[in-house]
């Protein structure tokens, strides 16, 4: 199954222009360039502080995320993007302990142990088994009691880690005073000291 999970899209709320044309006083037409300026800056804290908060909540043994893709914000487009990684992980990437809870030597109906997340607890899988591809050890699964059919086994994408992680509460409140903070940066440091506007 393709996975559908959002990218990462953040912007003011709408009724937030009309009070930086206020701030921004005889400069209240720039409000637009402060407001991509702020959203900007707020994307290149979030592209380190999300991969942060993944590594704190999974057990994928990766030492860093794919760089995202970034559409940045503009005057004509109030809202900056990041795109993740969509391909879902094998399972080999997380916490797995073959045989924890079973036989070891990969026979039908032998169990094994995965933990995707840091918080949670192992949980025994029936079937499942290691399998060599080149210079890989990947984990595979039968869908019955017989030797084949068999098929891989995915963790989550980077995406959807990702997402997780910017739902938390914890990242929204984050990205909020963030976000607040650059706006102030842009509107008193940028503008007000080098034109003198009055507000």
């Amino acid at each position: 199954m393709a996975d559908k999970t959002p990218a990462i899209d953040f912007s003011f709320q709408s009724e937030a222009l009309a009070e930086i044309r206020k701030r921004l006083g005889t400069l209240e037409r720039r409000a637009p360039n402060v407001q991509a300026q702020a959203l900007n800056k707020t994307q290149t804290v979030l592209k380190k502080y999300l991969p942060e908060q993944v590594f704190r909540t999974y057990t994928y043994k990766a030492r860093k995320l794919q760089k995202p893709t970034a559409k940045r914000a503009s005057f004509r487009s109030l809202s900056a993007i990041l795109y993740y990684k969509r391909k879902n992980i094998g399972l080999e990437n997380f916490d797995f302990n073959p045989g924890a809870f079973g036989n070891p030597r990969n026979t039908p109906g032998a169990k094994f142990a995965a933990k995707i997340r840091n918080e949670g607890d192992f949980k025994s899988i029936s079937r499942m088994f290691k399998m060599k591809t080149g210079n890989e050890e990947i984990i595979m699964r039968r869908d019955g009691s017989k030797r084949l059919p068999i098929r891989r086994e995915f963790g989550p994408s980077e995406s959807n880690m990702v997402h997780y992680a910017w739902e938390d509460s914890t990242t929204q409140e984050f990205t909020g005073k963030t976000l607040a903070a650059k706006l102030d940066e842009q509107i008193e440091n940028q503008f007000l000291k080098k034109w003198g506007a009055k507000r």
